[in-house]
C-alpha cells in the first residue's frame, strides 16, 4: 500500500489484463490468490510505452476507457536518435557504472555513436557500452572497437580514424 506500481510496455498488454486492471483502478480492490475476499489497495500507477496508444484504441489494441484513466499526466520522450547531445551523457555514465572512468572515445567512435539511429534506444546504447568495455581492453576506444553496424552507420571517419581523442563525456 501507498507504494508505486510500475508497468513497463503497458501498449503490449492484452485487452483481457487490461479490463483487469481497469477495475483494479477503479475499484481499489484486488483479490488474493485463493481469496474470495476483497483486498483494498493504495497505489501510485506509473505505465511506459514505446507504442501509440491512441492508434491501438482505434486498431482495437488497447482499452480507451483505460486510456483516459491513466493518461492524467503524459510525459513524451524523443527516442535517443533525436537526442544526440544525451550519447556522450549515456555513454559516460554506463562506462562509469562499469567502473571505466579513464576510458576515451576517439572522435570518429563517438561520431558514429551520433550517426547511429538507436532502433533499441538506451537499452541497446548500454549494452553495445557494455559490450566494447568488455572487449577493448585499452582506454582508448576506436571505431574499430564498435559493433560492425554502428561503425560503418553513415560515418565520415571511415578509413581515416581522427587521431584526436575525445573524452566520452564531452560534446
Amino acid at each position: 500500500d501507498h507504494g508505486t506500481l510500475f508497468l513497463d510496455e503497458i501498449g503490449e498488454m492484452p485487452l483481457q489484463i487490461q479490463a483487469k486492471l481497469l477495475r483494479v483502478l477503479e475499484d481499489k480492490n484486488v483479490f488474493r490468490i485463493g481469496s474470495s475476499k476483497p483486498h483494498k489497495v493504495d497505489f501510485r500507477l506509473v505505465a511506459a510505452t514505446n507504442r501509440d496508444l491512441k492508434s491501438a484504441i482505434m486498431q482495437g489494441k488497447f482499452r480507451e476507457d483505460l486510456y483516459y484513466r491513466i493518461s492524467s499526466l503524459i510525459l513524451t520522450i524523443p527516442p535517443l536518435r533525436e537526442r544526440e547531445g544525451d550519447i556522450p551523457i549515456l555513454v559516460k555514465h554506463f562506462l562509469s557504472k562499469l567502473d571505466r572512468n579513464d576510458t576515451y572515445l576517439s572522435g570518429c567512435a563517438m561520431d558514429a555513436l551520433n550517426r547511429y539511429t538507436w532502433p533499441g534506444n538506451i537499452r541497446e546504447l548500454r549494452n553495445v557500452v557494455t559490450r566494447i568495455a568488455s572487449l577493448c581492453r585499452s582506454d582508448i576506444i576506436g571505431l574499430a572497437d564498435l559493433p560492425p553496424e554502428i561503425a560503418t552507420f553513415r560515418s565520415d571517419c571511415i578509413g581515416s580514424e581522427q587521431t584526436k581523442k575525445l573524452r566520452c563525456f564531452q560534446s
